[in-house]
């Protein structure tokens, strides 16, 4: 292993260790609100929900404080506070106080103090082991975030189940406090601060501005954010088109099946040392989902084929976000990379919950006023006698989704923006350049465009004005 791996691979399993604490304390969370006297299904949602909610609706303005703190101390700070959390629930649940107004609130915050200290990480990344290291370094963080995704699910009923609720809790407070102990005491790469003396408000707006000012940046941000949202909506209609012809043992099995595809993106990912053309790959990816998806709406339904496919399509989307993070990572400056990927944060990952929210009121829309419809397409598939008007609506959505993505690829590298963006990546990282992207020289580009410029980089002193 190269040597100036060997730093982030500590540091990055310190903070996986808090993350499959943070995440088999949720999902045990969960099930006591689940089993306790008067629990519902809306209580166990609000977990999840808050959770990540308030991180994505605050991460821009997280970025601005995180461009300008010490990441060390973030680091630190931040995994305290989230530990301070976890002792607060042993606390009340030792004094049978633990309720679920109790609970949400400490989700809530632990969440934000969570985002924040993957956020400051995040931004370290170049810092730490340099740009021409982060397809290797994003690859392994999805893989090992794919581990812990599929193994949380599967640990979280047994332990909970053997040990109880107030043992989860002291093994989720050990993994903060180990991290944060050893994050104090191995120290950690010097990352450049923000010092242009903004209000928060003000480095907000610069940040927007930043992105604004950049063709490439809006292109990318806008293409991947429909990707997001497509996935979105296959992830929260999976598993009901899963179990409509199926039953929940097949489920499980095709679910596992499926996780696979993000260990197996960030695995082909870490294993690449650097990327040429990121954006052409995040592209590919894009089509290969496009077209998976249209292909699997689009014939007969069995469970083990849907496996498949969607073990196919996460496997592209993983790898496609790696690209776009190493791209994003490599072009923004350092003191902007908080507030940047927090605005990046905010608009792709928030096409998630967007995508859950609507997925519902869609599908019983598209089930209840337009059965004729959905039956002469079901009677197209082959599905017409077999399934409901919901598993139907659920392809239909799906098929949509499949060509959304494929049209959106088969256009977007001929995108100039795209590629000038690309350009600038290259150049960035010192690669042989494909084609020139200068608005003196002129080129013809690959496929006889003129290629697009690239505006210059305005400070945000500059854009504060």
């Amino acid at each position: 292993m190269d040597r100036t791996l060997k730093p982030y691979i500590l540091y990055l399993s310190l903070l996986l260790l808090t993350l499959f604490g943070t995440a088999l304390t949720d999902f045990s969370l969960g099930i006591w609100l689940l089993q306790r006297e008067g629990g519902s299904l809306t209580s166990y949602s609000w977990v999840w929900f808050l959770q990540a909610a308030p991180a994505t609706l605050l991460a821009p303005y997280l970025g601005v404080w995180i461009d300008r703190w010490n990441k060390r101390r973030v680091l630190i700070y931040g995994q305290l506070v989230a530990g301070s959390g976890s002792l607060l629930l042993l606390t009340l649940h030792a004094s049978e106080q633990l309720s679920e107004g109790a609970v949400l609130a400490v989700v809530a915050c632990s969440g934000l103090a969570n985002a924040v200290v993957y956020r400051a990480f995040y931004v370290s990344l170049p810092a730490l082991i340099g740009r021409q290291r982060l397809v290797q370094a994003h690859g392994w963080l999805g893989a090992s975030y794919a581990l812990v995704q599929m193994g949380v699910p599967a640990l979280a009923p047994v332990l909970y189940t053997w040990l109880g609720l107030t043992v989860i809790f002291w093994i989720d407070l050990a993994t903060f406090t180990l991290s944060a102990l050893a994050f104090a005491l191995l120290g950690f790469v010097d990352v450049p601060r923000s010092t242009e003396g903004l209000t928060a408000l003000e480095g907000l707006k610069a940040a927007l501005a930043w992105i604004r000012q950049d063709k490439g940046q809006v292109a990318l941000l806008a293409y991947f954010s429909l990707f997001s949202f497509c996935i979105g909506l296959v992830h929260v209609l999976f598993t009901p088109l899963v179990l409509s012809i199926s039953d929940p043992y097949t489920l499980g099995q095709v679910l596992f099946i499926v996780g696979i595809g993000s260990l197996s993106g960030g695995g082909i990912m870490g294993l690449k040392k650097s990327l040429r053309r990121p954006l052409q790959l995040m592209v590919r990816c894009s089509l290969a989902a496009g077209l998976v998806l249209t292909v699997a709406a689009a014939t007969t339904l069995q469970p083990y084929l849907l496996a498949v496919a969607g073990l196919w399509v996460l496997t592209a989307f993983t790898m496609a976000a790696v690209a776009q993070g190493v791209v994003v990572q490599t072009v923004v400056p350092a003191t902007m990379l908080g507030r940047v990927s927090g605005c990046w944060a905010l608009v792709a990952q928030g096409a998630f919950p967007v995508a859950f929210l609507v997925a519902g009121p869609l599908i019983d829309g598209l089930a209840h006023q337009a059965p004729a419809l959905l039956e002469s397409l079901g009677t197209i598939a082959g599905e017409a006698n077999a399934a409901s008007a919901t598993t139907l609506a659920i392809q239909v959505v799906m098929g949509a989704c499949g060509v959304m993505l494929t049209v959106a690829s088969l256009y977007g590298y001929r995108w100039p923006a795209l590629r000038i963006l690309e350009a600038t990546y290259r150049q960035a990282l010192q690669l042989p350049a494909t084609t020139a992207p200068s608005a003196a020289s002129e080129p013809a580009a690959e496929d006889g465009m003129k290629p697009a410029t690239r505006k210059p980089y305005v400070s945000p002193q500059q854009l504060s004005e």
